[in-house]
């Protein structure tokens, strides 16, 4: 979708949500994420500005090597790349990598709960839909403790 299509739709928030696949790169770096990620809000906000941002961290995922999957270690690092961008841009964020466990647990609970794909990368519809939920409840959390305030 266009920048100008996104615009088209009036909407209140964007939700830029990646990390997954930037992070499978043996060669990831956090400038480029840095600046993709910059060169995408800035975008958005030019055909967008009176819309809110809203950043997500990626859930966590494994690489494979010679038919073994392993914890992808990158992925840490793009959920700090995310977090540090938004907090320096002053956008609102929702770390879901340490929300389910960070580098010690996220995978190994999605893995555990039978939430991710054959892959090891991409989520069933389950995986997808706690997900969701996850974020919507975070949503009206923050929503009522602003009303509460």
């Amino acid at each position: 979708m266009q920048a100008q299509e996104i615009a088209s739709l009036h909407p209140d928030l964007i939700i830029v949500s990646f990390g997954t696949n930037e992070s499978h790169g043996r060669g990831y770096k956090a400038a480029e994420h840095t600046r993709q990620i910059n060169e995408l809000v800035r975008l958005l906000k030019e055909y967008c500005p009176n819309t809110a941002f809203l950043l997500t961290t990626p859930p966590g995922s494994y690489l494979r090597y010679r038919r073994k999957y392993s914890i992808n270690p990158r992925t840490e690092q793009a959920a700090m790349t995310i977090t540090d961008y938004a907090k320096q841009n002053n956008l609102a964020y929702w770390d879901l990598y340490n929300i389910v466990g960070g580098r010690k647990s996220a995978c190994l609970n999605w893995t555990n709960n039978h939430l991710m794909q054959r892959d090891h990368i991409h989520y069933n519809a389950d995986g997808y839909r706690l997900q969701g939920n996850l974020l919507y409840e975070a949503l009206i959390k923050a929503y009522n403790d602003y009303v509460a305030n």
